[in-house]
């Protein structure tokens, strides 16, 4: 039976609440969710909090919706242990994996192109940003301090490019990318390790050496890529505790 959310926590409530629902097999697999108003009811929650979890549920694949036709349960069976923490858990690596993955897109040959195209003005920020970077690392800055300094570095690469459109791209996921950097920047190492990236891709884009700017930068981001992991493996060791 379900019970009605009443606790502080009511987005994880709803959550475990509704994974039950659907482990207990009262929906099966391929069978249309009810109206929103019938599952408010049931899990007496407002349609705002019941449109989270079924974003958050369609984002990891449980759940599908067809035009015109409602949303269904995917024939991807539910986890059995999959708790509401869990649930957001997974949710949040697979939207940091998304978003690193845009990244390995766009910056590897935005960089390769700010080697060819940057203006002596623009490389010389670039390498001031580069500089910045590298004093904030060894004077053990605030990670606010760190991680505002990074952006700058990487936006005066893209600023180089001369692509309006692709500045308005960067500029539209800002918030996640900084939230990207914080925890990334929390895995020992990983602020140093950057700086000597970027110390070499600076020198690149100064030599206007597209093929080694390129290379470095798909380095760099390869290991940000493990930061993250390593960050979210130790996360998902936290909850199993």
């Amino acid at each position: 039976m379900l019970k009605p959310a009443n606790r502080s926590t009511v987005g994880d409530f709803v959550w475990d609440q509704f994974v039950e629902l659907l482990n207990s097999g009262k929906y099966k697999l391929g069978e249309k969710l009810p109206p929103e108003a019938v599952m408010c009811d049931e899990l007496k929650v407002s349609r705002p909090v019941l449109r989270e979890v079924i974003r958050t549920l369609r984002y990891l694949g449980y759940l599908e919706t067809v035009h015109g036709g409602g949303t269904y349960i995917s024939k991807m069976p539910l986890n059995p242990t999959l708790s509401g923490i869990k649930l957001r858990l997974a949710l949040e690596k697979q939207q940091l994996l998304d978003l690193w993955e845009i990244r390995n897109i766009i910056e590897v040959e935005a960089t390769a192109l700010a080697a060819e195209r940057a203006t002596d003005e623009e490389m010389q920020e670039i390498l001031l940003a580069s500089e910045e970077y590298h004093s904030k690392v060894v004077s053990k800055s605030t990670r606010e301090e760190t991680i505002k300094s990074t952006e700058s570095f990487h936006y005066a690469i893209v600023a180089a490019v001369h692509n309006n459109i692709l500045m308005s791209v960067l500029q539209d996921i800002s918030n996640l990318l900084t939230h990207s950097r914080e925890l990334s920047i929390q895995v020992e190492g990983s602020s140093e390790r950057a700086d000597e990236y970027h110390s070499v891709i600076a020198k690149a884009i100064l030599s206007r050496d597209a093929d080694e700017a390129r290379k470095t930068m798909r380095a760099h981001l390869i290991d940000v890529r493990h930061d993250l992991e390593r960050y979210l493996t130790k996360q998902e060791e936290k909850d199993e505790k």
